[in-house]
């Protein structure tokens, strides 16, 4: 089925993809820096609306499950830990494109029931789950950061799989609850990625 609203020879990614919700999201390099996200309607390949990246955000950095929610942040995290500067993430509500959250740190994943992020400060500051609604912290590891694409969302629940990185040491992988309980899963590995999802930026 054809895409209608997509500009011409439009590059990008795909970000997500729900058949519940009947949304795809396309993450698009656009002019000079900008980026865009184009929601798709699957069952008609129409384009339904499409955001650029806020003031001051370079990357969409991760997306809801659901097609929802994304979060734009101000610089990349690698795996070395953040830049010089200090990050930040505003979360996007792209039913109608307005900011529904600013947060410190640089946003890797939501939980597959929209209600947590995993928020990295980089390699001076501290890997945390936090209710991004609210700010409320529920789970903390100081000296740590979570990379985009080192977290999995288990389908709709309030937990996240998130391999933790530090400085100096090989990455862990944890389970975090929405009540802050947290395993430790696995030594020195990292979560399996299947497929690429590097964003723009």
């Amino acid at each position: 089925m054809p895409i209608s609203g997509l500009p011409p020879r439009a590059g990008g990614f795909l970000a997500s993809c729900s058949l519940l919700n009947d949304r795809a999201l396309l993450v698009s390099d656009g002019p000079g820096t900008t980026s865009t996200v184009y929601a798709i309607q699957l069952s008609t390949g129409r384009v339904v609306l499409h955001r650029d990246l806020p003031p001051g955000m370079v990357t969409f950095a991760a997306w809801s499950d659901d097609g929802r929610y994304a979060a734009a942040s101000s610089g990349q995290l690698t795996a070395a830990g953040t830049p010089g500067a200090a990050i930040t993430s505003d979360v996007l509500d792209l039913d109608d494109g307005t900011v529904v959250a600013h947060l410190d740190g640089g946003v890797a994943a939501f939980s597959g029931d929209d209600q947590l992020v995993v928020v990295s400060e980089g390699a001076n500051g501290a890997a945390a789950v936090v209710e991004w609604r609210t700010g409320r912290e529920v789970w903390k590891r100081p000296a740590s950061w979570v990379l985009p694409g080192d977290a999995r969302s288990l389908p709709l629940a309030p937990a996240m799989a998130m391999t933790v990185r530090r400085p100096g040491a090989a990455p862990d992988v944890f389970l975090v609850r929405s009540d802050g309980t947290s395993a430790q899963v696995a030594q020195s590995a990292v979560l399996l990625t299947l497929g690429s999802r590097g964003g723009p930026g």
